[in-house]
């Protein structure tokens, strides 16, 4: 069956643990007989399990009688503002001395917003933040994007192929640079790789299928392809500041791709970034996509320290020249 035919799974994490891990070993044990011999049909096996795992824990049915007027992304939204104005709240009071506020519930926003290491002050600008971003959109205008426009607008982007210039001196420079580094070894595959890449999927209920799972994706990176199903996903134009209207370069594509692609993408990208922080390949000035950094904030805050020295040492920025 089609991807884009297929019903859509809701999520498992709030039902009763213990049933379902009775009715997953129940389906795995009448389905562990059938074969597999590639990503496709091993995706199609997963996809029948999860659906009549769904179904025997009576969610799908409840999921189908249910009816609303909106839609289910201005629901968590909506669900996300509101467990953010309560936390926030609470916040506060910890930011006024309020010692009313339960110790259990003290420890619960410590560990969900690291409050001792980011202080109250930071949390709170932070919720504020995200509250006022997402009730922007929240209430965006009907006003939509004209489909052609964004077609037009995005097809540039995404469609036209660029012609770079391979022969640039830098390139020659850097690969001067680097030329005592080793070549980064082939990539292999292992459980705990897949392991690592369940838990963040929501597939780790399923650890009878890690053993194929590994296996097909090591095909599918020794081959270097991948069906065209794994890469074919649904993007959704999230509008950025609503103020400036449904002009199309306002807007900010998400992606939806397949599990089995973030998978394998989760693993492959988790060992170039070994190899690269490993060999010392990234500039100390690289903040964005590392780990443990917060990007342009990190930016910022050495500017602002950097700037407040010299306010008081009365010093002359024309050094950074």
């Amino acid at each position: 069956m089609p991807l884009e035919e297929r019903t859509g799974l809701p999520s498992l994490r709030l039902c009763d643990r213990a049933k379902l891990r009775t009715e997953v070993g129940n389906v795995n044990e009448a389905t562990k007989r059938i074969e597999t011999h590639n990503i496709t049909e091993l995706n199609s096996l997963m996809y029948a399990v999860a659906y009549v795992t769904t179904e025997r824990m009576g969610i799908l049915k409840k999921r189908k009688e249910r009816r609303t007027e909106e839609p289910f992304w201005k629901r968590r939204i909506k669900q996300s503002i509101e467990t953010w104005r309560k936390d926030l709240s609470k916040i506060e009071a910890i930011r006024r001395g309020n010692m009313r506020l339960k110790q259990r519930e003290r420890e619960r926003l410590n560990r969900k917003y690291h409050l001792e290491k980011n202080g109250t002050l930071y949390v709170s600008d932070m919720l504020k933040q995200k509250i006022k971003t997402l009730d922007g959109k929240n209430r965006g205008g009907k006003e939509q994007l004209d489909p052609i426009e964004a077609t037009t607008f995005w097809r540039k982007i995404w469609s036209e192929e660029v012609i770079h210039n391979e022969q640039a001196s830098w390139l020659e420079q850097v690969e001067q640079e680097f030329s005592a580094i080793e070549v980064q070894e082939d990539i292999n595959i292992t459980m705990e790789d897949i392991r690592t890449g369940s838990r963040a999927t929501g597939l780790r209920s399923y650890q009878d299928y890690h053993p194929r799972l590994q296996l097909h994706l090591q095909d599918c990176v020794r081959q270097g392809n991948v069906p065209e199903w794994m890469v074919k996903g649904r993007t959704v134009l999230i509008q950025k500041d609503p103020t400036k209207g449904t002009q199309a370069n306002n807007y900010r594509p998400i992606a939806c791709l397949p599990i089995m692609w973030k998978i394998l993408t989760g693993i492959m990208g988790e060992k170039l970034y070994q190899h690269l922080e490993g060999n010392g390949l990234l500039a100390d000035e690289q903040k964005g996509c590392r780990k443990g950094l917060r990007g342009t904030k990190d930016q910022l805050l050495v500017d602002k320290a950097i700037l407040k020295n010299c306010w008081r040492r009365l010093t002359n920025l024309s050094w950074l020249g």
